[in-house]
């Protein structure tokens, strides 16, 4: 998947080779509006060198996305550490389809699940930063009712370790 393409995704920490063809599809507005901007820029001599474009996130990430997006075998399903790692790039690059696919694999296994234990994947607070800096409100809606409810009994006993996630929240949720 990552040894043929037309376009080199320069990520933080290295490169990939892409079909900027299938960016383009999932990312019509953010990522196809840039490779229009980018046009044959970057194209080196006798077209060996493909063009570049620069991306947030690092090669690890973008390579779980590649695999959610490319239309080639079936992926199986995600761990709630995968979906953490590529929700900020589906949806920093508007990527409407993998979100769906995201927020689909989320209710079926975080939704109900989440803890009080920092440093797992089904930790509330994690989930909770992640929604308010990306602004889902689904999400937030339901680490929120999962704090209110199911988690609420045992909240006390934890409330130590659980401090440095509640800093992190804006005035906003924390009302």
């Amino acid at each position: 998947m990552l040894t043929h393409g037309n376009l080199q995704l320069d990520c933080q920490d290295g490169t990939l080779t892409v079909f900027k063809e299938v960016l383009k599809l999932v990312s019509p507005t953010v990522l196809g509006g840039a490779l229009e901007a980018l046009g044959n820029s970057g194209s080196g001599e006798g077209g060996s060198k493909l063009p570049a474009l620069k991306v947030d996130g690092t090669v690890g990430q973008w390579k779980l996305v590649l695999f959610y997006i490319y239309p080639v075998l079936d992926c199986g399903v995600p761990s709630r550490e995968d979906l953490h790692s590529i929700l900020p790039i589906a949806h920093k690059y508007d990527m409407t389809n993998l979100l769906a696919f995201i927020h689909t694999q989320l209710v079926r296994t975080l939704y109900g699940k989440m803890t009080l234990q920092p440093g797992t994947s089904t930790y509330v607070f994690k989930w909770l930063v992640t929604a308010e800096q990306l602004q889902l409100d689904d999400l937030r809606d339901e680490c929120l009712d999962a704090l209110g409810t199911y988690l609420l009994p045992e909240f006390h006993k934890h409330i130590d370790a659980n401090m440095a996630a509640l800093g992190k929240l804006s005035p906003t949720t924390m009302a």
